[in-house]
């Protein structure tokens, strides 16, 4: 990107801090409680805030990627929906996806690093995508979060599966954490509830968090070597069981 005044000063006044600590604050107390009562209280926070990550990623990225910050910073809604949507889903002019380019220039930069990361860039590739894909289908959580507070917060379960006419349900999948909110569309009144897992999604949002401060380095840098920094997965067995997400919305009454 090309430095100008304006954006030299965004880029050196960019901190994620409070989204960092607030992030940090919400998962030490969710790894404290004992009580489901007292837990529940911290997903609506914990999710919004993370979706919130998500959009300014996207944003930031656009703006590097297209040598453009102030016509992505002031992106509507509507705009930034879309262009997530295209931009994620494109190939680059080299025959790679958006998310690829991302990586190779704001992470697994450093050419002197000669250890074989082929493992943890699919991690980090995986946990991007899944992160875009939360963000597209609960835009709407994030928008009832904001105008209005039309959110709850639920409590954790789990999806089973049955054969028609039977009572034998199977469990697949375990979720720790669960958000609720309202939405309107096609003019009725929906209920919906997403399931996650919550230490999966600040896992996620540590990675976001990640990328922007690299990406913050490599605007701002003079010509020095960079220091890029990247998250070890210490067990990748424990955080691919903390996979998926579970959506349903039903529609209720006036």
């Amino acid at each position: 990107m090309i430095i100008t005044p304006i954006t030299k000063e965004y880029y050196e006044n960019f901190d994620l801090t409070v989204l960092n600590e607030k992030l940090n604050f919400l998962v030490k107390k969710l790894s404290m409680l004992k009580s489901e009562k007292a837990k529940k209280i911290n997903y609506t926070e914990l999710y919004a805030t993370y979706l919130q990550l998500v959009e300014i990623f996207c944003i930031n990225t656009f703006a590097v990627s297209d040598n453009d910050l102030l016509t992505n910073i002031f992106l509507s809604n509507g705009e930034i929906r879309e262009k997530i949507q295209a931009r994620f889903n494109e190939e680059s002019n080299d025959g790679k996806d958006f998310i690829t380019y991302l990586l190779t220039n704001f992470v697994f930069a450093n050419k002197d690093d000669k250890k074989d990361r082929t493992l943890q860039k699919s991690a980090y590739k995986h946990m991007i995508k899944e992160s875009i894909d939360d963000y597209t289908k609960d835009k709407d959580f994030l928008n009832s979060y904001k105008h209005g507070f039309r959110v709850l917060s639920g409590e954790k379960n789990s999806l089973s599966i049955g054969m028609t006419g039977s009572s034998v349900m199977t469990k697949i999948q375990d979720y720790s954490a669960s958000v609720l909110y309202y939405k309107k569309d096609r003019g009725s009144i929906w209920k919906c509830t997403v399931s996650f897992n919550w230490e999966r999604v600040y896992v996620k949002a540590l990675i976001l968090i990640n990328m922007l401060e690299n990406m913050k380095k490599v605007y701002l840098n003079t010509g020095k070597k960079i220091n890029f920094q990247y998250i070890t997965f210490e067990d990748e067995e424990k955080i691919s069981s903390k996979y998926g997400c579970f959506r349903i919305c039903s529609p209720v009454g006036q």
